[in-house]
C-alpha cells in the first residue's frame, strides 16, 4: 500500500471528499460529494471552489419546488411524473450531442451549468435535485453499461432514464427493457441490478469514466490523480496502486511513480506481476539518476 504521505489528500478537493467520505451519509450530500469529483482535472482549485455551485445548485431546487409545488399534494406518483417532465423538458437536461467519452461529461459542475452529462451525472443531479427540491424518495441505480435513476413510491419502485430526454416514468419492466435496448443486454439480466447503488459505488463508477476518459486522450497526470481518488474511496484497490505508479512514470514524475510501484510491490508481494513491476520501477530510478 501506499505510504502515508502518498496516501494523504494533497489538494482541497480530495482533501474535502475524503472527510464528506467519512461521514454517515445522512450527514451529507450526494451531490456535494459527487461535485468536488470536477476538481481531479483542476488540482489548482483552491479551499471553498464547491460552494457557488452548491449554491446555484440550491438555486435550482427552489425554482422546481416553485414551479411543481403546487401539486405536491396530489402523491408522489404524480409529483413524480411532473417532476421527470421538467427535468427533461423545462430544465433541458440531456446526453450530450458529442464528445461523449470527454472527462467534462463527468463533472456536476459542468451538467448543472451546461444541463449535459453522462447517464450517472445526469442521474445523480435528477435524484438529488428531486429529494432536495420535492422530498421525493430517489436513488441512483447502477445497472450494467448504463445508469439511471430510480423512486420508492408508496410500496412501489418506478424508474426514470435521464439520459434519455424523454422524461418517463417507467415500471422496472420497462426500466429493463429500456436499459436492454440501449445495450443489448437481455432484460432479465437487467432486473437484478434494479435497486439503489451505494454511494460508493456510484463514486467508484465516476471515477473508473474518469479513469477511461483520460487514458483514452493520454492525460497521464490527471489519470494518476484519478487512480488517487479511488484509492482514497478504496485503500486496498491493488490494480489502482499499480495503475497509479505506472501513470505517474508515464507522466514524467519518475521518483513518485517508482514509489509507488515499489510501495505496490512490498504490499502485494505475491501478485503475478510483481518481479515485473519491480523491474520498471527499478529501470525508472536509474533514468531519473542518470537525468541529474
Amino acid at each position: 500500500m501506499a505510504d502515508s504521505k502518498e496516501a494523504a489528500p494533497r489538494d482541497a478537493s480530495l482533501r474535502r471528499f475524503a472527510e464528506l467520505l467519512s461521514l454517515p451519509e445522512e450527514h451529507s450530500s450526494l451531490f456535494d460529494q459527487a461535485l468536488l469529483l470536477t476538481g481531479i482535472a483542476r488540482p489548482e482549485l483552491r479551499e471553498g471552489w464547491w460552494l457557488p455551485w452548491e449554491a446555484a445548485f440550491t438555486q435550482l431546487a427552489h425554482q422546481v419546488r416553485d414551479d411543481l409545488g403546487a401539486i405536491r399534494g396530489q402523491g408522489d406518483d404524480v409529483l413524480l411524473r411532473a417532476y421527470a417532465d421538467c427535468f427533461a423538458r423545462t430544465l433541458r437536461f440531456r446526453g450530450p450531442p458529442t464528445d461523449y467519452f470527454a472527462a467534462a461529461n463527468s463533472s456536476v459542475a459542468h451538467c448543472l451549468e451546461r444541463r449535459t452529462g453522462l447517464p450517472i451525472t445526469l442521474s445523480i443531479i435528477f435524484a438529488e435535485l428531486g429529494r432536495a427540491a420535492l422530498g421525493l424518495d430517489l436513488f441512483g441505480v447502477g445497472t450494467p453499461g448504463h445508469f439511471i435513476a430510480g423512486a420508492r413510491v408508496g410500496d412501489s419502485f418506478r424508474f426514470v432514464d435521464p439520459f434519455s430526454g424523454r422524461g418517463q416514468v417507467l415500471t422496472p419492466e420497462q426500466a429493463a427493457a429500456a436499459v436492454a435496448e440501449r445495450t443489448g443486454r437481455p432484460p432479465d439480466s437487467v432486473i437484478p441490478h434494479l435497486r439503489p447503488a451505494s454511494r460508493r459505488e456510484i463514486f467508484a463508477r465516476m471515477l473508473n469514466n474518469l479513469r477511461n476518459a483520460f487514458e483514452l486522450t493520454g492525460e497521464f497526470a490527471a489519470l494518476a490523480r484519478t487512480l488517487e481518488w479511488t484509492l482514497v474511496l478504496e485503500p486496498e484497490n491493488r490494480e489502482a496502486q499499480r495503475d497509479r505508479g505506472l501513470a505517474l512514470l508515464r507522466s514524467g514524475d519518475l521518483h513518485r511513480g517508482a514509489t509507488q510501484l515499489l510501495a505496490y510491490v512490498t504490499h502485494f508481494p505475491e501478485s503475478a506481476d510483481a518481479e515485473t513491476i519491480r523491474r520498471e520501477a527499478q529501470r525508472a530510478l536509474s533514468t531519473r539518476h542518470s537525468l541529474n
